[in-house]
C-alpha cells in the first residue's frame, strides 16, 4: 500500500478555488481520498483502467475521477457535489511511504 499522509488538494469552482491538506492511500486498484472540511470526508473509488479511477463520497452525493500519469506526483481530475461540479488536482507529498 502506498500511502501519501501530507498531500495537497486545489479544488477548482465556479465561485473560485481553495487548498486542503489531504491523505492519499492507494493499494492495488483501490483509492482513498480523505480530508477534513467541517468534517472527515472521504472520497473511495476503483483504478478502472491503468492509471485512471473513478472515486464516490455517499455522504456529499459526491462522484470524481482522478488521472495519474507514470511516476506523477499529481493526480488531476473532476468532481461533481449535488449538482455542483469542479475540477481538482491533488499534489502527492514527498514523504511516501511504500
Amino acid at each position: 500500500m502506498a500511502v501519501w499522509s501530507k498531500s495537497e488538494m486545489e479544488t477548482f469552482h465556479a465561485d473560485g478555488s481553495y487548498t486542503i491538506d489531504c491523505d492519499v492511500r492507494i493499494d492495488g486498484d483501490q483509492i482513498v481520498v480523505s480530508y477534513f472540511d467541517n468534517g472527515s470526508v472521504e472520497y473511495r473509488g476503483r483504478e478502472v483502467a491503468e492509471g485512471h479511477f473513478t472515486l464516490a463520497c455517499p455522504s456529499l452525493n459526491g462522484r470524481a475521477t482522478l488521472h495519474r500519469l507514470p511516476n506523477s506526483e499529481y493526480l488531476d481530475g473532476f468532481w461533481t457535489e449535488g449538482g455542483e461540479r469542479g475540477m481538482w488536482r491533488v499534489s502527492l507529498d514527498d514523504g511516501r511511504a511504500d
